[in-house]
This record gives C-alpha cells, structure tokens and sequence, in this order.
C-alpha cells in the first residue's frame, strides 16, 4: 500500500544522501579517464577501492545507527538497513563499471545492470505470493546487489587486471582532489533527488509520500532507457573532445535527436495511459498517483535531454558548469517545493522538480554555448512533437475504446506520424 511505499521511498532517500560519500564523485571520472588513457584510469580505480570499501562500512552503520536513535521501529530500521545495503552494493558495482564503461564495452554494462532489476523479481517473486513478510522480501534487494557488484568486479578484472585490498594513498589524495568537481555534481544530484521526498514525508503523510513514490517508480524504471545516453555517451564523447571536435559535433547532433526521439513519444504514452498503468502496476489503491504520472510526464523529457547535455560537459571539461546549474536547480527546489507541496501535495512536488530541471537545462544551453560546444537542441524535435501530437489526438479521442484497442491505435499512430513527418532518421537507428 502507499504508506509502505512512503517508507520505502524516505529509506530509499535518506541513504541515498549518505552514501554519496563513498564515491565522492569518481565514477565519471574515471570513465572520462579510463576513455582517454585505459591504463592510467585502471590504476586510478584500483587505488581508489580499498577506501571507498572501508566508507561503505561506515555509511552502512551511520544510517543503521540514524534510524536506531530516531525512534523507528525495529522492522522500520530493518527496511533501512537492507535500502541502504542495497544502494552501497550497487554504487561499488557502478565503480567497478566505470572499467567497461570507459573500455566502451557496452554490452557488459548493459547485461550486468540488467540482472538487477531480473534476479530481483525472480527472488521476491515466490516470497511475495507465498509469505507476507516485508523485510524478507526486501532482503533480495541487497542480495541481487551484491552478485551485481561481484559481476561488476569480475568484469573489472578481465579488462584491467587484479583489484587489491591495500590502499595506495598517494593516488587516493591525488585522485579525490581531481574528484572535488564531480562530486559536488553528485552531492548535488543527489540531494535534487532525494530531498523532495523528505520534504513531501516532513509537510504530508507517508500515504502522499507513497502516492508520489508509485509515479516516480515508474518515471524511474523507464528512465533506465534515457540512462542509456548518459551511459553509452560519455566515454566517446570524453575521446573526441580530446582527439577530433567535428566528429565531436556531429554525435552531440545526433545524442540530441534521439533524446527527443525517446523522451517525447515515453511522455506522451505516460500522459494518455497514466490511469491504465498505475492501476494495473500498483492497483486500485494507488489511484491518487495518476495525476501525478501525468504530470511527472514531463520530466521524461526534461531529463532525455539532460542524459545528453550533461555527459557533453564533462567530457568538454565543462563539470563545473553542470554543478554551477546543479546548486541552482536544488536551491529552486528548496524554495519552491515547501511552497507547492501544502497547496497540491505529491502534485506541487512534481511541479517543484520539473521547474528545477528545466532551470538546469537552461544553464547547461547557456554555457555549451558560451563556449562553442552547444549542439542543435531544439530545431530535432519539431517533427517528433508533431508525431506525438497525432498519436494523443487518437489517445484522446478513442478515450471510449478498450485500453486494449485504444493503446496500439495511439502507439501506430504516434509510428506513422514518425513515418508521415520523417522525424526518424536511418542514421537514428543506426546510432
């Protein structure tokens, strides 16, 4: 029920912000050097593990020992305590990727993160229908974490070589100085992200919160298809800014096209099928989280174009531009959100963040251009909007129909529009 999802989501939240801390920043980092020097950047990574290993310890018992002494109740503090295992495991295995990554070994990467999200299903499965005990369940989330970072680590030492336990302080004080940027990027981040959700969980009740988190599971599962962008982007973008910046803006063009050729036809099917996908993921009782897909909706492609804009400036150098628009887009989060939330619940929430995001894209625009680097943002997606427009127009007006027709209609229409106005490209495809 929601209000189960409203812990799940403050636990999600509150570790999130901790475990920020044993990274500090360096996956980007290391893709971006791994890319440009393979053997330089391995030695940096494995110098770096041993104390990232010894801060995830802390943080683990920083959040367990947090919820003790907050006065959560014994399985409240056990649902943090297995989020927060979950959330370091996956950030170690993110740094043992940063290898493929930077190796554009994309395969890898893809069918390692992929078994997550499948080994997760597959183990809570069983226990949801067989048994009804939450933190058990739960349990599988660090569990198929832990095989994802043990995967990440074997993959790791194929292409780079063995991973050791002693700590090289030298590149550990070297490599966190050159970090400081990045990691301001992802504390940022990372507070954008979560501290929503603890304002929506300090100014309404946990059912709000829970209402807020089933939109946002949903923008978050499908956003796993913008991610790709970010992912498969950065390490050849970070090679040609360095070797060729032609080539450099010719895939910049195209990583801008296919943002809007994913964000804006997901959006769309969000908007019109919102009623039909929550009730059908989450049930009835989520009903009061329709709205808010429909208007999280919009963040699909705020974000698709992020994916893009973002992994351009770092790999020009430009990190400093992207924490610049981060502290911007959090401090208008701040002030916005306490406003919004008491007026329209989850809904203000939302509105918060899209406004925030929309700020950040605005100061990346501005600053790519400013230094030369800024591809063609808006011109790619006028054929795609009127591709869309045609497929919400059937949505719309077969409201009547089954979802069972209504949804193909609008899914062929949005397919012929493409065709209609030629907004895809072979090259699209090709990418």
């Amino acid at each position: 029920g929601p209000d189960l999802l409203g812990l799940y989501s403050l636990s999600m939240a509150i570790s999130a912000l901790a475990i920020v801390f044993v990274s500090f920043g360096t996956i980007p980092m290391l893709v971006r050097d791994i890319g440009r020097d393979p053997a330089q950047g391995g030695q940096t990574l494995r110098a770096l593990f041993p104390a990232q290993l010894a801060l995830s310890a802390g943080a683990w018992t920083l959040l367990v020992g947090l919820g003790t002494f907050s006065g959560w109740s014994g399985n409240e503090v056990g649902i943090l305590a297995a989020i927060a295992a979950y959330q370091i495991f996956v950030r170690l295995g993110e740094i043992m990727l940063s290898e493929s990554q930077g190796h554009q070994k994309m395969q890898i990467v893809a069918l390692v993160r992929a078994g997550i999200p499948v080994l997760s299903v597959t183990l809570a499965a069983p226990l949801v229908w067989l048994r009804d005990e939450r933190l058990l369940t739960l349990s599988v989330m660090p569990i198929s974490a832990f095989i994802f970072f043990l995967l990440a680590r074997r993959a790791a030492v194929r292409l780079g070589g063995p991973i050791g336990l002693r700590p090289q302080w030298t590149y550990i004080i070297e490599a966190v100085g050159r970090a400081k940027p990045f990691f301001l990027i992802q504390l940022l981040t990372s507070a954008y992200e979560r501290l929503g959700v603890i304002i929506l969980g300090v100014l309404a009740t946990r059912e709000v919160v829970g209402e807020f988190a089933a939109g946002d599971r949903i923008i978050a599962a499908l956003g796993v298809i913008v991610n790709v962008l970010t992912v498969s982007s950065l390490p050849a973008l970070s090679q040609l800014a360095a070797t060729d910046t032609t080539r450099l803006k010719q895939l910049s063009n195209r990583l801008v096209r296919l943002a809007w050729l994913i964000g804006l036809p997901v959006a769309t099917g969000l908007f019109l099928f919102s009623e039909e996908i929550i009730v059908g993921v989450f049930g009835q009782s989520y009903a009061g989280s329709v709205i808010v897909l429909k208007v999280a909706s919009v963040l699909m492609v705020v974000r698709a174009l992020r994916s893009v804009l973002g992994p351009m400036s770092m790999a020009t150098d430009r990190q400093s531009d992207l924490a610049v628009g981060r502290a911007i887009s959090l401090v208008v989060l701040i002030i916005s959100a306490p406003l919004l939330v008491p007026l329209f619940g989850a809904v203000g929430l939302v509105a918060s963040m899209i406004v925030a995001e929309s700020v950040l894209i605005s100061v990346l625009i501005w600053r790519l251009d400013a230094a030369g680097n800024l591809p063609r943002v808006f011109r790619p997606a006028f054929r795609i909007v009127a591709a869309c427009a045609l497929a919400t127009l059937i949505g719309i007006f077969g409201a009547e129909m089954s979802p069972f027709a209504r949804i193909p209609a609008a899914i062929l229409a949005g397919i012929v529009g493409l065709w209609l106005f030629r907004a895809v490209k072979r090259e699209d495809i090709q990418l």
